[in-house]
């Protein structure tokens, strides 16, 4: 499979429209509870949080592909090849929070072991909720492809039809859940497997897919649905919830995953560019710092200047750039140097 650039820089817009959503909900809204300004920017985005099924969707479907191009790859190998991506960034941005706060957090030794949001832990409000599940899931999930061979498919599809299932049943249309279910199930888990699922599934209908030369015609059709798929998904996060159920969302996110990575329509070859597939290396430093960046933030910034009051729109965009930044610098200091380490470490053995 050719890079696919066009995905990563989804990835980074994504990443981008996760911190506005925690920034207009859970942080910035908070510091300044009067401004009106704020206020309608946090109801019209009010299902921003939706964007986190892309990274769930992405992240089953380049599995997929690791597990096509390194079938021999044992399960102990791809389990720390995941834990030098995930592990190192999650524990150096909870030491920051701790310094940045002056304390140890409530989760944070949930978040160190890899237990919070699995149903191991009573905690689940972290805005980093989803790295550990996302760890297991990723885990188990490829198990499966790598020892149910034949079977691997139809035990995915089960799997993604159970969870669906489940998070309707006991979610009330929308995925936004942090709580157990039954007081033994995490929705949280349910949510990635769920989306990890999906995103599986796409990338075996990509594998099956046999790309070709498409007409002029067909290209501009193909980029229409592409944008379409795009323009729905944007307007109901960030101007006005369009969807009933968060499901719908999830499939839109999944066609878009697909009818990007085929690349038959002007649009997804449009953002196919190099230069905007580099940014998506800085998506999940960038997730992951979010609440050490808003802390930081609330003290230099929030509480201790005038400008968010008086001046909303700079503010919000000196918050999200403060944001990338330090995913930025969290990227080179941490997440680059930890997988280098990792990579050696496995040549080894």
């Amino acid at each position: 499979m050719t890079r696919l650039f066009n995905i990563d820089f989804l990835r980074f817009l994504s990443a981008l429209g996760i911190v506005y959503f925690h920034l207009m909900h859970k942080n910035l809204l908070r510091a300044t509870p009067t401004s009106h300004f704020y206020h309608a920017l946090s109801a019209a985005n009010a299902s921003a949080y939706l964007l986190v099924e892309f990274f769930l969707i992405v992240s089953g479907f380049f599995m997929f592909y690791t597990y096509l191009k390194k079938s021999n790859q044992s399960l102990m190998s791809y389990s720390l090849q995941r834990f030098f991506r995930l592990w190192p960034v999650m524990v150096a941005c909870v030491i920051l929070l701790s310094v940045v706060n002056h304390t140890w957090a409530n989760e944070a030794v949930a978040q160190i072991t890899l237990t919070l949001c699995t149903g191991l832990s009573d905690s689940c409000s972290s805005i980093i909720w989803f790295v550990a599940p996302l760890f297991w899931c990723g885990i188990f999930l490829y198990a499966i492809l790598k020892y149910a061979r034949s079977l691997a498919m139809p035990i995915i599809l089960t799997l993604l039809v159970a969870s669906i299932t489940m998070t309707q049943i006991f979610s009330a249309q929308t995925l936004d859940n942090m709580n157990m279910i039954n007081s033994f199930i995490s929705f949280p888990m349910l949510r990635v497997m769920m989306g990890m699922s999906l995103g599986i599934f796409v990338g075996y209908l990509y594998s099956r897919i046999h790309t070709s030369c498409v007409s002029k015609n067909d290209k501009i059709a193909w980029g229409v649905l592409e944008l379409l798929c795009c323009a729905l998904l944007f307007y109901h996060m960030f101007i006005g919830a369009i969807f009933k159920s968060d499901i719908i969302c999830m499939f839109l996110f999944a066609a878009i995953v697909l009818l990007f990575s085929i690349k038959h329509g002007w649009f997804s070859n449009l953002l196919n560019k190099s230069w905007l597939g580099y940014l998506g290396k800085y998506s999940y430093s960038i997730y992951v710092v979010q609440q050490a960046s808003f802390d930081i933030l609330d003290k230099i910034f929030w509480s201790s200047t005038h400008y968010p009051r008086s001046m909303p729109v700079l503010s919000l965009i000196v918050s999200i750039l403060f944001t990338v930044l330090l995913g930025i610098l969290m990227y080179y200091i941490i997440e680059r140097p930890a997988m280098r380490i990792g990579q050696r470490l496995l040549r080894r053995h």
